[in-house]
């Protein structure tokens, strides 16, 4: 009892609280690598083992007494056997769920969206990378997925679309369907504090607190959608939240008949930036675009790529295009194919829409243009997009036709393999690499 109590209960503490943290500060320090990883995958094997031990040590107590014993006391014997074995099966389940749990710490709320599994699979095939601070550089507590969808932060995952806002007082995050997540208190350091903050500050995520009414938004949204989780396009999703959000601050300012009511250019003839920071309400968005069809104002206030916070806000200048149509539109067609640089973005979409509206006789050559540029930056992401805006728009990008039809006469060349991953990236050539001494690979929509 004592051997078996005291490997099972104080080595699983022991590796789940200080496992990570002690490795990393011998090794990883020593050899300049982040051990962690390599300790999230022995987590595991360390976990299994050791119900066998408890069930090892009770066979080994069992056979020991069998031979002193009663054929009635054998027989109880036999049942405590049997009922270490079932105990065996149940510590094996339990405790893979909390390795899962405390190794690929998700946010609690995903479980009823999608199941173990579901997530085992969606983190376990993932790439992360560290996040450069302008002053600490990489920081190993901050991670980003390569797709850009996932944090990892203190070991804990989180889905990015869905965090609208972080408070670096209260050491909370805030998520679009009402969840709050308090971070551990390790992350109240004033130097992982700062990380954190400026993290979320650069991709524009400017709640400080939940916003009211955020998952009855959200709900409503989601609405039967929820049974396909991991099928929805959550960016999309979250730019829908965004502007719900913006419709009720709009509605209870025109409640309370508020002064400070959006307005799109101010007493002083200056322009509203905030189309720049946040999505703009319904009506905020047709009152900023009225202002952009008259002459007052250049559309390069509009269509700088750059100068837009965040993914949503970008949704603003797309739909303010949109609505002024070609030829008004045709200064802002280059921001429109930016705007098809990632396929997984949710102003993705939106712009493919208004391109398509412009005349193809227009069309047609810059996207034979913009196709050969992507080409030779090998920016495969780009050309996805604006091969997609080709299909859309029923045209075939003659600069690809002929780069397929060059591959063709080469029977051990394609244009594009599918590497060890499933991801679809451009094959290299026989006599030289195609496009550039690595292939790049970009993940293939469905």
């Amino acid at each position: 009892m004592g051997i078996s109590f005291c490997l099972s209960f104080f080595g699983r503490m022991f590796f789940e609280l200080y496992g990570r943290d002690i490795s990393d500060f011998f090794i990883g320090d020593l050899i300049h690598v982040d051990v962690r990883p390599l300790m999230d995958h022995l987590m595991f094997p360390i976990m299994f083992v050791l119900p066998f031990i408890d069930l090892f040590w009770d066979v080994i107590k069992w056979g020991g007494s069998r031979i002193k014993l009663s054929k009635k006391r054998k027989k109880r014997k036999r049942i405590n056997f049997i009922s270490a074995a079932r105990s065996f099966f149940s510590d094996i389940r339990s405790d893979s769920e909390k390795w899962f749990i405390f190794t690929f710490g998700i946010t609690p709320h995903l479980d009823k969206y999608i199941g173990l599994k579901e997530r085992i699979k969606v983190i376990s095939g993932m790439k992360f990378r560290p996040y450069k601070h302008r002053l600490e550089g990489k920081v190993r507590f901050l991670k980003v997925s390569e797709d850009d969808k996932w944090v990892k932060i203190l070991g804990k995952y989180f889905p990015l679309d869905l965090i609208c806002g972080y408070n670096n007082e209260t050491n909370q995050l805030f998520f679009i369907d009402g969840y709050v997540v308090k971070l551990p208190a390790k992350a109240m350091d004033s130097n992982i504090n700062r990380c954190i903050e400026d993290f979320f500050n650069e991709r524009g995520y400017t709640y400080n607190n939940l916003p009211s009414g955020a998952r009855k938004r959200f709900d409503k949204l989601v609405g039967d959608r929820i049974d396909q989780f991991e099928c929805i396009d959550w960016s999309g999703l979250r730019h829908e939240w965004e502007v719900a959000t913006a419709n009720y601050v709009e509605q209870r300012k025109a409640n309370k008949n508020s002064n400070d009511r959006y307005r799109p250019v101010s007493h002083s003839g200056k322009l509203n930036r905030d189309f720049l920071s946040r999505a703009l309400s319904e009506r905020e968005l047709k009152l900023t675009a009225e202002i952009f069809k008259g002459t007052m104002f250049s559309l390069s206030e509009l269509t700088c790529f750059s100068a837009y916070q965040n993914e949503y806000s970008v949704c603003n200048g797309v739909y303010i295009l949109g609505e002024l149509k070609y030829p008004a539109n045709k200064k802002g067609l280059d921001f429109l194919f930016d705007c098809l640089s990632d396929v997984d973005e949710a102003y993705f979409m939106p712009a493919a829409g208004v391109l398509s509206e412009v005349p193809l006789t227009v069309l047609a050559p810059i996207m034979e243009k913009k196709s050969q540029e992507a080409y030779l930056k090998c920016d495969v992401m780009r050309l996805a997009g604006i091969m997609y805006l080709a299909k859309e728009t029923g045209y075939e990008i003659q600069f690809v036709k002929n780069l397929k039809e060059q591959l063709a006469g080469s029977a051990s060349v394609p244009m594009t393999e599918i590497d060890e991953n499933g991801v679809v990236c451009f094959a290299p050539e026989e006599d030289k690499q195609y496009m550039t001494k690595e292939a790049v690979a970009f993940k293939a929509t469905p």
